[in-house]
């Protein structure tokens, strides 16, 4: 089934790559070609729109919407895109400042006083740019047992957030995705403005703009006409609904068609909600403490592509795919938004970029070319010291990052430091006895006694991540028992309870995410497991008493063993 809007389209552009004017010719043949797989009447796909000056100038639907009464895809079928969702609840936030309602900058707590006081203020702004620190909450859900296919409450959600004792870093630190903040806003709309997040949306966006297939879906039981359902492969190849009754909305629970995503798109030249002033907060970048930018803005990821300026955001929930991209200098966009799991939207959506772009790509190509110098790392303003050859040698160890299980490699040469990571290195110079810093990038590098003694912790920071690294001591079973593992550890973070166990001669635990899984040890009392990696810590006298999982956008989740 197919929706046809046109067999070629030719519409003015001006490209800000060389050109004055130029002609876009969308050839329909090639985007067919594109999105050939889904285009079928047994299996689900994707609807596709290309938007040219705020206007749609090209939509197609691939695929089928219900496979249970035969109804195909269109550019007016209705569905979720995940947190594509994130660039509308930032633009609520900011149109109940303009209110007067709230705060970009007021410290959380204002509005959520539940919140525990974690040392330092978590403003609204670090919800938005993803740099509060907090843990994602279905992270928390999926390691106390909850599926994406469970329900569960908004209230449970916020308490299971609220029962969290420490942060995945402290605020404005560090940059890392986490649906907490999302969720916290749509909190903080309905107390500060006395209207659900869904009914802000509602009369402050979709309604003006006109977007009547739009809503943020707090409802799990409301009627949505011209939904199309998620889609997931079964073993059997057969394909399985996938959907979820969960009713936060704030971070990914938008629904919405290509046709409706025209008129948001079009506001972004042509203000009619907001004003400049909202379109000029979304694509304010966030910043960390340290003054470091972040290609993050407010719901929306600011960069560049093929030396075009492209601002987006990705979806992805259930049986649900998404992704929006805009080039605004060229004042054309992809969407691409599918109702199947197994599919890479922004690949897609850069594919038809690539074809409807392809002379302003090749202007930018020519004003930049490939064999251009690369450009020189920003030079280090450390001041270096002197330290003994054997000082320099202690340092040099292999270690572990046990957010990731990255293995680091740290080398002596006498005078610096080398600081491998797969095929990469930097080189550092000591600026103080315990810290160093790049001779060439703006990397520093510093170390603390570790546990073990005679062994150091260290800390790298780049200017897009941290690494917390400790000593790797490879697993050695004639040295290490796994019987000093067994037991049952308690989180009050989750308020659950994890039993360790040997299996087959190998450590295994169960939990509510997993009955049974087996662990694989990486080096003493550190473990990866299906959750995550797994930090055991032992006490003065060498017993094991607690450990701390790292997984993905929840860290640090402490257990305590219980006798």
């Amino acid at each position: 089934m197919k929706i046809k809007t046109t067999v070629l389209v030719i519409v003015a552009l001006q490209f800000a790559a060389g050109f004055s004017s130029a002609q876009l010719a969308i050839d329909e043949a090639a985007v067919d070609a594109i999105f050939s797989a889904y285009d079928r009447t047994d299996g689900p796909g994707c609807a596709v729109g290309i938007l040219s000056e705020g206007e749609l100038v090209y939509a197609r639907g691939y695929g089928m919407a219900n496979l249970e009464h035969d109804i195909p895809l269109t550019s007016t079928s209705v569905l979720r895109i995940g947190s594509t969702s994130k660039q509308f609840t930032a633009a609520c936030a900011v149109l109940a400042e303009q209110q007067g309602a709230l705060s970009l900058d007021a410290d959380v707590h204002e509005y959520l006083p539940e919140l525990p006081n974690y040392g330092s203020p978590i403003t609204v702004r670090h919800l938005l740019n993803h740099t509060s620190g907090i843990r994602d909450y279905l992270g928390l859900m999926t390691l106390a047992g909850h599926g994406d296919d469970d329900f569960y409450t908004d209230e449970d959600a916020f308490a299971m957030i609220a029962r969290q004792e420490g942060l995945n870093f402290p605020p404005g630190s560090r940059h890392l995705y986490s649906n907490s903040g999302y969720f916290l806003i749509s909190v903080i709309i309905q107390r500060t403005t006395g209207k659900t997040l869904a009914e802000f949306g509602e009369e402050f966006i979709f309604r003006p703009l006109g977007m009547t297939n739009t809503h943020f879906h707090d409802d799990s039981q409301r009627v949505v006409k011209q939904r199309a359902d998620g889609h997931t492969a079964g073993e059997d190849g057969s394909w399985r609904i996938s959907n979820t009754t969960l009713e936060m909305c704030g971070d990914g629970g938008v629904f919405t068609s290509v046709e409706d995503m025209m008129l948001w798109d079009s506001n972004f030249y042509e203000p009619r909600v907001g004003g400049p002033e909202l379109i000029a907060d979304l694509k304010t970048r966030g910043r960390l403490n340290d003054g470091t930018e972040l290609n993050y803005a407010l719901g929306l990821t600011m960069n560049d592509y093929r030396g075009l300026r492209r601002v987006s955001h990705g979806g992805a929930f259930v049986g649900f795919r998404a992704d929006a991209i805009r080039f605004p200098d060229q004042q054309l966009s992809v969407i691409v938004f599918a109702n199947i799991d197994r599919i890479r939207p922004t690949r897609l959506a850069l594919q038809v970029a690539d074809l409807v772009l392809k002379d302003a790509f090749d202007a930018a190509s020519q004003t930049t070319p490939a064999s251009s110098p690369k450009q020189s790392a920003p030079s280090p303003s450390y001041e270096f010291v002197e330290l003994a050859a054997e000082q320099l040698e202690g340092f040099a160890s292999r270690y572990i990052d046990q957010a990731s299980g990255t293995l680091v490699t740290i080398t002596s040469d006498g005078s610096t430091l080398n600081m491998s990571i797969d095929a990469e290195s930097v080189l550092f110079r000591p600026t103080s006895e315990l810290e160093f810093g790049s001779t060439s990038t703006t990397e520093t590098l510093r170390f603390e006694p570790a546990q073990l003694a005679g062994f150091w912790n260290a800390v790298a920071v780049t200017p897009t991540n941290t690494l917390v690294l400790g000593p790797y001591l490879p697993w050695d079973d004639s040295m290490m028992s796994l019987e000093d593992y067994v037991g049952d550890y308690y989180s009050a973070e989750l308020d659950t309870t994890w039993t360790f166990s040997i299996e087959g001669g190998q450590l295994t635990f169960s939990s509510p995410l997993a009955r049974s899984a087996s662990l694989r040890p990486l080096a003493l009392d550190l473990f990866e497991s299906p959750a995550g990696i797994i930090s055991f810590t032992r006490d003065d006298f060498q017993s094991v008493h607690s450990y701390q999982l790292n997984a993905g956008r929840v860290l640090g989740l402490k257990f305590e063993r219980r006798e």
